[in-house]
């Protein structure tokens, strides 16, 4: 390249919005490199709780109307429950529910951690997207 060629490559990168846009993408992309990998392994100590419990359950009771039982009364509460029930829709974790206490076999696993990156995938898209989002309000 020619040095007036290099000139303006870089004075891309004079402009702010560049600046602002590359810098918004390479958090992006750090945090999706080290967070789409971790949605299945990972284990959080109080999740069967929701993965078995309360997210179906909340469903269930707002599919039903039943208002009073859509109450969930532990944190993070009804924004897990609303973005982690997108999962319902592709996968059943009741019949693995038993599991979460027993030994398991390889088949199992594969299965549970289908159930992880069913139940997580959404609220971590929404976390990911979030980061976009809260740029744009704070930009001035």
């Amino acid at each position: 390249m020619k040095p007036s060629s290099w000139n303006s490559f870089f004075a891309l990168f004079r402009s702010r919005n560049t600046l602002h846009a590359i810098v918004v993408f390479a958090v992006l992309i750090a945090n999706a490199s080290f967070g789409f990998p971790r949605l299945e392994p990972y284990s959080a100590v109080d999740e069967p709780y929701w993965t078995y419990n309360r997210t179906p359950d909340f469903w269930r009771a707002l599919l039903s109307a039943k208002w009073k039982s859509t109450d969930i009364n532990d944190k993070p509460g009804i924004t897990v429950a609303w973005l982690s029930g997108v999962g319902l829709l592709t996968i059943d974790p009741m019949p693995l529910a038993p599991l979460r206490d027993e030994p398991k076999t390889d088949a199992e696993l594969a299965a549970i951690k289908q159930v992880n990156v069913a139940f997580r995938l959404p609220i971590y898209l929404v976390a990911l997207l979030s980061i976009s989002l809260f740029y744009l309000l704070i930009r001035k």
